[in-house]
């Protein structure tokens, strides 16, 4: 399954702590992020954004893609987007309607044409407007850039900590690191 759930019922942590998970999450997604190979996107809404390229004067959207550290996208004409929303996956067209979505680890993908290129991202918010699209992430990594035998290690290694967690701290921590392997997990098949 492509969809990864979120901790149901994730106790309040004072500013402190939130802050700490952030890193750690930072801290996961750094140690994991070296090589996965790309899958394709075989759904109506991918065929048609190739179809609506394909006609003259088509309209597009505007991509601004970053995070922290890079920039993926500023100012690209695409013709979709497909972004792992926390309520589940969606697609943006040209003429969207406008929406503020936070993003859960998953894969962005960018479809020009019959092109597709696949990213994963950590977490993150889109913010979509009727022919723009910003997407702001923690991490972001090309799939094809992340090591699948890391991804099948880290997640072994979080599930088993998760399981023999002492305290409340160290199995929220381990589950972040489930979300985050689980994820990129999925989006490489392994």
């Amino acid at each position: 399954s492509d969809h990864v759930h979120a901790l149901p019922h994730a106790p309040q942590l004072p500013h402190h702590k939130k802050s700490e998970m952030l890193a750690f999450r930072s801290k996961v997604w750094q140690t994991a992020s070296k090589g996965l190979r790309p899958r394709g996107i075989h759904s109506s809404a991918a065929r048609l954004a190739a179809e609506t390229a394909a006609a003259p004067g088509a309209a597009k959207v505007t991509l601004n893609f970053y995070s922290p550290y890079k920039i993926i996208a500023s100012g690209q004409e695409v013709d979709m987007v497909t972004i792992p929303g926390v309520e589940g996956n969606f697609g943006v067209l040209p003429n969207h309607v406008p929406v503020i979505a936070q993003l859960r680890p998953g894969v962005v993908s960018v479809h020009n044409g019959t092109e597709v290129t696949n990213f994963f991202v950590s977490s993150g918010f889109a913010i979509v407007h009727k022919d723009r699209t910003d997407i702001c992430t923690v991490e972001v990594a090309k799939t094809d850039e992340l090591d699948s035998e890391a991804v099948k290690k880290g997640l072994a290694e979080y599930t088993a900590a998760a399981t023999s967690a002492s305290n409340e701290m160290d199995r929220l921590k381990a589950q972040v690191g489930v979300e985050v392997y689980s994820a990129m997990s999925a989006a490489i098949g392994v």
